[in-house]
């Protein structure tokens, strides 16, 4: 448990040095992990920030590390802190391909998430989340495309190019979508945002 005490808001750190500190030491030591992972279910909110900012800067590099430790960082996806909600999804994303039974119990969350958060960057990270547990197989991909389509078009697009990497997971596994899948990208090529335009056009340029 001393590694606890090496996180930011224990350490007295006010930046988010510290918790890269701990990440580092625990993707050298990674049985280190399940200390971190019991931060997750305390009551100090600055400590589950702590540990589930760890959890992603694990899971960015290792992401097979965080795996085992994805049903414990799934109830933050509803937790009031919006941090502790961010960070979730960010880690949940980096492993969605790796825990498809994890991710889809809670495929609804992410969903309301994706229609109701106020926070962009938490619509944005469980969009990858979704896009990336159609990576996982068809089963997953069938399950992950309703969601992918009201996301392509929520929030005024604003998510659209998150979605690119699902889309194309889901004509992998199920080509018969593939002319509709072409139709629904079509117009982002155009977009004005150049991060759009250009994984539409690669994403385009991908399926013929």
């Amino acid at each position: 448990m001393d590694i606890l005490k090496q996180l930011s808001t224990q350490s007295g750190d006010k930046t988010s040095q510290s918790n890269k500190n701990v990440a580092e030491i625990c993707i050298q030591n990674p049985k280190l992990l399940p200390d971190i992972a019991t931060g997750l279910t305390c009551k100090d909110t600055g400590m589950i920030k702590d540990c589930v900012e760890v959890m992603t800067l694990v899971a960015e590099k290792k992401p097979d590390f965080v795996a085992p430790f994805a049903k414990q960082i799934t109830p933050l996806l509803s937790h009031k802190n919006t941090q502790a909600r961010w960070e979730a999804a960010h880690s949940l994303s980096y492993v969605a391909h790796l825990v498809p039974g994890v991710i889809s119990s809670v495929l609804g969350c992410f969903e309301e998430l994706i229609e109701k958060d106020e926070s962009i960057i938490i619509r944005d990270y469980s969009v990858d989340a979704v896009s990336n547990f159609a990576k996982a197989g068809k089963s997953e991909a069938e399950k992950a495309y309703p969601i992918l389509l009201k996301a392509l078009l929520l929030w005024n697009g604003k998510h659209a190019h998150h979605t690119f990497s699902g889309l194309e997971s889901v004509v992998k596994f199920m080509p018969n979508l593939k002319k509709e899948v072409v139709a629904l990208i079509g117009p982002f090529t155009t977009e004005k945002r150049a991060v759009v335009s250009k994984v539409a056009k690669s994403l385009l340029k991908k399926l013929g």
